[in-house]
């Protein structure tokens, strides 16, 4: 049967927010190309075990890092040189593997402390970590002009989206009626949760999407590149981004009105609310981290892979699967003993975390996940056995809320290569479907006998080649002796360079003797602080038997 007539399966990627455990989810998506570049080899050379039907990429999303990690795959995509990572260590310069250098390699606690960005004349403080490594890596790992030719397991329509926080907002306005029957202004609100689309081998821009030529040669893939940051930019961490887009892009969104789940009709454009300015040619906003309102851009995954409004697969595309990549997986527990706050300082904590939380809370999604007649959705998440036990903490950057990986590149490294080995379980083990899915209609009695586990259940990726070579779990990895010593150096150092100009900065409008006297007491506390960062540390990464 020719390959075009082959029933047809679509996956799409949803990277979730990931800080320092993005070196996993690299680790996830350098095996995911791995195993699907073997097996569209197989394919093409008519290999018996090669299955009859066909696995393509359809949608990927990213919030944070999650966001950087689908810029890089982007490159991949687009033909970029990449050779996956099978060996333990294959060093620290990697020039055929951005995936591997730009979080394993590159980003380090060295360039995150050093203090070239407080030297400059502006004398502005943006963040508290030195971003400017990140925008060296981006380059990096998308090129201008890499491209080559684009994989050829593609869907036609691929479209990639990343998350953003809009620090300015979108605004609307919710008319009422008056009492003489007349439309009333209602009440104003803005929405901060953005997103940046793309659409892959377009070489043109179309409403709400930037283009993105195979060549990568397109100015589309500069402003990839600014989105990936811009949507890995931790709030006061890193520093924010200018994003600049048409206003255009905000009436072109479709949204769900009231009505028929799934029905054509209910999904009709929502205008913002200008105002007198009228819509912008070119809108203009401040970022930060993606994940802050939406760090597992589900939702988003689902509208690029099944449409909006969402479409039934029709022939041959036999199903869809939406693959979330989460190094941090939440479990929405609940205590009935849970201690009230004590004090102002407990509320203001319970309060930004009741903000924050509130701001993921999205009923949407939890309905469409009870029954989702579109696509079917599965999870890749952090899995290590010790002793034969379940490790309580699988990932050697989980340390210090994530930023943990950022202490040691064995820490990466470890991430990365587990990364690996629980996505091979992933596809090998738990991504299939009962041997009756019109998916294995035109499979022979040998790929069934070959493929099949003990409940009949069949792959949707079979691993081929490289792929199904078993990959050993990686050592734990602990801190080298003298690592803690050259860490807290390191935030000495770049502590007392941002204090004075965090004190100006937050006393501006101070008298000179103030800002001096304040700059003397802030040095002298700092030293506190870096003290008792250390300690945490250090006791964190004892429970974790990682020292």
């Amino acid at each position: 049967m020719p390959m075009n007539d082959l029933p047809v399966h679509d996956i799409g990627l949803v990277m979730a927010g990931a800080v320092s455990a993005g070196a996993y989810s690299a680790g996830v998506i350098d095996f995911f190309v791995e195993a699907m570049d073997a097996l569209a080899q197989a394919q093409q050379r008519d290999d018996p075990r090669a299955p009859s039907h066909r696995v393509r990429l359809g949608a990927i999303t990213g919030a944070s890092g999650g966001a950087m990690t689908a810029g890089i795959l982007a490159a991949i995509l687009a033909g970029r040189a990449h050779r996956p990572v099978r060996e333990p260590d294959p060093g620290t310069s990697l020039d055929d593997n951005a995936l591997f250098e730009s979080w394993v390699n590159r980003i380090d606690a060295e360039v995150l402390l050093d203090t070239g960005d407080l030297q400059r004349e502006e004398g502005r403080l943006w963040s508290i970590l030195n971003g400017d490594v990140l925008h060296s890596i981006a380059k990096a790992a998308v090129p201008d002009g890499a491209g080559r030719a684009p994989k050829p397991w593609l869907a036609p329509d691929l479209r990639l989206a990343m998350t953003l926080t809009n620090l300015r907002g979108v605004p609307y306005n919710l008319g009422v009626g008056g009492v003489d029957d007349q439309p009333r202004p209602g009440y104003g609100m803005r929405r901060h949760a953005d997103a940046l689309a793309f659409a892959l081998g377009s070489e043109n821009d179309a409403p709400g999407r930037v283009g993105l030529d195979w060549a990568m040669r397109g100015e589309g893939w500069a402003r990839l590149r600014l989105a990936a940051l811009a949507s890995g930019a931790f709030p006061l961490v890193l520093p924010p981004l200018q994003v600049q887009r048409p206003g255009s892009d905000y009436r072109a969104r479709l949204w769900p009105f009231a009505g028929v789940p799934d029905d054509p009709g209910r999904y009709r454009p929502l205008p913002p609310h200008w105002g007198d300015a009228g819509e912008p040619e070119r809108y203009s906003f401040l970022a930060v981290d993606g994940g802050m309102i939406d760090n597992k851009p589900v939702a988003l995954g689902r509208e690029l892979l099944v449409g909006v409004p969402p479409r039934l697969p029709e022939s041959p595309v036999a199903g869809r699967t939406l693959i979330a990549v989460d190094p941090f997986p939440d479990v929405a527990d609940f205590r009935g003993d849970e201690a009230p706050p004590e004090g102002l300082l407990d509320v203001g904590r319970a309060l930004l975390t009741a903000m924050k939380n509130q701001t993921r809370f999205k009923p949407e999604e939890l309905l469409t996940a009870v029954d989702d007649p579109h696509a079917h959705r599965q999870l890749i998440a952090p899995s290590r056995r010790e002793h034969g036990e379940r490790a309580a903490h699988p990932l050697a950057g989980g340390s210090l809320d994530g930023f943990g990986g950022f202490l040691d590149r064995g820490f990466r490294l470890h991430d990365f290569h587990l990364g690996r080995c629980n996505a091979q379980r992933f596809f090998r083990e738990h991504l299939r479907l009962p041997g009756t899915h019109p998916l294995f209609a035109a499979w022979s009695a040998a790929q069934r006998q070959a493929h099949a586990d003990s409940r009949g259940r069949l792959p949707v990726l079979p691993l081929l080649g490289t792929a199904a070579r078993p990959l050993p779990m990686p050592a734990w990895p602990r801190l080298p002796d003298g690592r803690l010593d050259q860490l807290a150096h390191l935030l000495r150092r770049r502590s007392r360079e941002l204090m004075p100009l965090a004190v100006d900065h937050l006393l501006a409008r101070s008298s000179r003797p103030m800002r001096w006297v304040t700059r003397v007491l802030a040095r002298r506390q700092s030293r506190g602080w870096v003290a008792a960062l250390i300690d945490h540390i250090r006791r964190d990464l004892l429970r974790r038997g990682q020292l």
